[in-house]
């Protein structure tokens, strides 16, 4: 399916939200129908694309506040970066139920790179940018939405920062990757 979407009959519960936004800022988008995809890397692998163009997305918090990491499917985020970035000692990994909280309307672990109901900062690691397109997770296990990298930038202006690292090209510590 390609471009602006109705929403009655054909939409997913979890992904109306998402197509809705992208069709109030004008975004085309693509969905893509897969088998049950539980991480990035096998919805990647479901629709044939480099784990590079997947992005995943990774809430932390740090004094308390939420953070959304969007990274590539390949890489993993690095704490003792995040760590560093921020300047403070506290930052941890939030939880399935943090997502829940955070995603109410999205499957754990389908959650889109885009806010909808809160607003927390969204960071963007520069492993992630492409002059291509972007695919996620459309807030559930059996489809995602591909756009063009450079509409979704605009929409969810996030912070470049670079938190993430590939495992096999630096050696993760433990604890420290995720």
């Amino acid at each position: 399916m390609f471009g602006h979407l109705p929403f009655h009959g054909g939409a997913m519960p979890e992904q109306s939200w998402i197509t809705s936004l992208l069709d109030r800022h004008g975004i085309r988008y693509e969905i893509l129908t897969h088998a049950n995809a539980y991480t990035a890397q096998q919805l990647a692998h479901g629709e044939h694309i480099k784990g590079r163009r997947v992005a995943k997305v990774v809430i932390v918090y740090a004094d308390g506040g939420a953070l959304m990491l969007v990274l590539p499917a390949t890489h993993r985020v690095s704490i003792g970066r995040v760590k560093e970035i921020l300047g403070d000692e506290e930052v941890h990994l939030g939880s399935e139920n943090d997502m829940r909280r955070l995603f109410p309307d999205c499957e754990v672990g389908a959650e889109p790179p885009l806010l909808h109901a809160k607003a927390i900062p969204i960071w963007l690691d520069p492993a992630m940018r492409s002059p291509k397109q972007i695919v996620f997770p459309a807030g559930n296990h059996r489809e995602a939405i591909r756009i063009p990298f450079e509409a979704w930038f605009n929409l969810a202006r996030p912070r470049v920062e670079s938190f993430a690292v590939e495992p096999g090209r630096m050696p993760p510590k433990p604890a420290e990757t995720f």
